[in-house]
């Protein structure tokens, strides 16, 4: 249990204190974030741990509950906004020096159990430099640097809704920018860096291609961040992570982009022995070790798609479909002042692709639930 899961359960209570009825474009999100929950319960009938599918049940119904109280409470988007850049601000420093300082940075008595020890032990999130040294890389609070770097592009991507709010105050977005994107880059998280760029690439590409007022900063921007980057001291083991099949590649790095191909291979057979149904919600790994698939703990596919088809089978997939069409059908294409919202579903697309924490950890979760907060959020004019 986190304190988030607390702030979701206030508005899901809420959402049962006063429904909320949703126009004819809301209802089809509503509809699919419900049906999903509720095919995640339904799969305990052929799940081989009843107690984890129900614990991942429990938490989408939560999340669906939260999503209709933040309609219900008319939640303001800014406020949302705020509250989450300022929970990055904290997490990007942290990051940083643990990076800088190459130690967890966290009081034990947080009893975090994910806490890495000797940076020299063997499951410790770590790099390798240019000659051949383990580097700790940041990870906050959070139970991995991934899931740190996806937290960070997702509010780092949502951070032009305050922009387009205050529009006048424009240095200190700037500057705040500046402080989670550190934070994001002492991550080592190719997703989060992937998913950061594609998202802010979708709000400024308008402004951008219609030469709007000082149109001409968000690329002048990029070059002195690519700039400074490259001229960094870590520049070198920063170009292998964004090359990692290369020749001259460390074994690290080779091995995480092979482990994922071979994953998702793996899953595509998994799929197809146990459609349409699938495994049950939250058993993939067990399925995989048990059955074969696997050998060891049974690693989930980094695939949201495909683990959720290989979990939930094609009622799953229907849920999902919905939720897609009830995002489309929400998103008024060509509004300046939604363009925020759709970078951060295009975020959450590419960290979907590339990693499993949104759908199999608590916090991941939470992390994919933002784009849908937004969404449901009330727009100050």
């Amino acid at each position: 249990m986190y304190p988030s899961d607390g702030c979701l359960a206030v508005l899901g209570l809420m959402a049962i204190a006063h429904p909320v009825t949703l126009d004819s474009r809301s209802r089809w999100l509503g509809v699919g974030l419900s049906l999903l929950a509720a095919v995640a319960l339904l799969s305990a009938r052929q799940s081989r741990d009843q107690v984890l599918t129900s614990g991942l049940s429990g938490q989408l119904a939560i999340l669906a509950l939260a999503w209709f109280g933040s309609r219900s409470l008319q939640v303001s988007r800014t406020v949302l906004v705020a509250a989450l850049v300022a929970s990055a601000v904290v997490q990007s420093a942290l990051a940083a020096g643990q990076f800088l300082f190459q130690q967890p940075l966290v009081a034990p008595e947080l009893q975090l159990p994910w806490l890495p020890g000797d940076v020299s032990e063997g499951g410790t999130p770590v790099i390798l430099n240019s000659a051949g040294e383990r580097l700790l890389r940041g990870f906050g609070t959070f139970p991995h640097p991934n899931v740190l770097g996806g937290y960070l592009a997702m509010v780092l991507v949502c951070l032009p809704v305050l922009g387009v709010r205050w529009p006048r105050r424009a240095a200190l977005w700037w500057l705040l920018g500046a402080a989670i994107s550190i934070g994001l880059l002492a991550s080592f998280s190719r997703a989060g860096w992937l998913a950061a760029v594609v998202g802010l690439s979708v709000s400024c590409w308008p402004v951008v291609r219609q030469r709007h007022a000082r149109w001409w900063i968000a690329p002048i921007a990029a070059v002195a961040v690519l700039s400074a980057i490259a001229l960094s001291p870590i520049a070198p083991t920063i170009a292998e992570r964004l090359s990692p099949l290369g020749a001259d590649t460390n074994a690290l790095e080779r091995g995480s982009i092979e482990n994922r191909l071979a994953l998702d291979r793996s899953a595509l057979v998994e799929i197809g022995d146990h459609l349409p149904l699938g495994v049950g919600g939250a058993n993939y790994g067990l399925v995989a070790v048990a059955e074969g698939y696997q050998e060891g703990w049974g690693e989930p596919v980094p695939n949201l798609v495909l683990l959720i088809t290989a979990e939930l089978g094609l009622p799953g997939v229907l849920a999902l479909l919905l939720v897609v069409v009830g995002c489309v059908r929400l998103l008024a294409v060509g509004r300046t002042r939604d363009l925020p919202v759709a970078a951060a579903f295009f975020a959450l697309i590419v960290l979907a692709m590339l990693d499993h924490y949104l759908w199999t950890m608590p916090l991941g979760r939470i992390i994919a639930w933002i784009p849908f907060a937004l969404i449901a959020a009330r727009i100050e004019s």
